[in-house]
């Protein structure tokens, strides 16, 4: 005998409305950052095509859009 289960979740959007932002920095700082990373050739071709893909630049800049 099976007994479904339901579960009702809050809006979160409607208690905590949070608008997106981005670092005004991001195209120059992103490209520097790469730039660096790149300069220490840890990645190897697999690797390297990986990590930039992540967008780890962008992901920081919406993390820390008031950061200078």
């Amino acid at each position: 005998m099976s007994q479904t289960r339901q579960f009702s979740l809050p809006d979160l959007f409607a208690v905590c409305p949070l608008e997106g932002d981005i670092n005004p920095h991001y195209k120059e700082a992103g490209a520097e950052s790469a730039e660096w990373i790149n300069s220490y050739d840890v990645f190897v071709d697999r690797q390297k095509a990986f990590f930039k893909q992540s967008c780890n630049e962008l992901l920081v800049a919406h993390v820390y859009p008031y950061a200078g």
